[in-house]
């Protein structure tokens, strides 16, 4: 299925590029209005033409509207919400069941009346997506960022769960997908003394260290650290890229909690050997 990028994308995409993609893929950026089908009969329209192809209208809610419908649905005060990113970093694939997730995510916002924007960051170095995304979030505006890793299954009240902690650093629940399939949440970054959360419990809880496979926090973190260090990302020694942010937000003041009801699955890939049942 063919697609066209639109200019004004609210997903960070080559605007104007025509591309082939699979139907999961193609009903999302569809969903989204970041991108129109290319119709390939009669032959498509010159591609000079379709970069002139404009978003579709919808008409403007009043402000007033705008905030009434928040509160109906939210509950929340429309001051207290703030603007949502929603940064993916990616390669040049995303599971059809992280897809679905976020579709899923995406339509209980709208209902909820909660501004957001998604951001897809494609790159094969992991830790300077992130950094783009981190630099996307403060210099728009964005209040607060909701981190995403593409081969990760969630429910569509996940923001609900991480929000309900309310920390300005939160992460959810997660494990590794390869075996022995250990936490991703650490009590212990310490080098010599590195430990992984073994058991979630129930309430929320300070950890020393996460993952970034779904992670909710104020952009004021990302600032803080920024104009201490510069970069956000960037690995510190024996360090990953998502550890490195843990050490430098804790540098800055900010302590990081996990909420064990914002449950996230990890997609892993499991060979199947003939004669043998596949793991579980």
């Amino acid at each position: 299925m063919k697609v066209l990028l639109l200019k004004r994308s609210r997903i960070w995409h080559n605007a104007g590029e025509i591309v082939e993609v699979s139907p999961v893929h193609a009903a999302f950026l569809l969903s989204t209005h970041s991108a129109v089908p290319v119709p390939e009969t009669p032959a498509a329209p010159a591609l000079m033409d379709l970069q002139r192809m404009e978003e579709p209208e919808y008409p403007e809610k009043t402000a007033k509207a705008a905030k009434t419908t928040r509160k109906k649905y939210s509950g929340r005060n429309e001051d207290e919400m703030g603007n949502l990113l929603i940064a993916v970093p990616t390669t040049d694939y995303m599971h059809g069941a992280f897809v679905k997730s976020l579709l899923d995510l995406t339509f209980q916002l709208h209902r909820d009346g909660v501004a957001h924007e998604i951001a897809l960051e494609i790159g094969t170095e992991v830790c300077r997506a992130r950094e783009r995304l981190a630099n996307k979030a403060v210099n728009e505006g964005f209040e607060r960022v909701l981190w995403l890793d593409s081969d990760m299954v969630f429910q569509p009240d996940i923001l609900d769960a991480l929000e309900f902690c309310g920390k300005p650093f939160v992460c959810g629940a997660f494990q590794s997908r390869r075996p022995p399939y250990s936490s991703c949440v650490f009590k212990d970054i310490r080098l010599k003394s590195l430990e992984r959360v073994k058991e979630y419990g129930l309430a929320p809880f300070k950890v020393d260290g996460c993952g970034f496979a779904c992670v909710l926090m104020k952009t004021e973190v990302i600032d803080a650290i920024k104009r201490k260090d510069g970069e956000c990302f960037a690995r510190l020694p024996h360090y990953s890229e998502d550890l490195s942010f843990c050490v430098r937000a804790k540098a800055v003041g900010y302590e990081i909690w996990c909420d064990p009801t914002a449950r996230v699955g990890h997609i892993a890939h499991v060979p199947i050997w003939p004669g043998e049942e596949p793991a579980t």
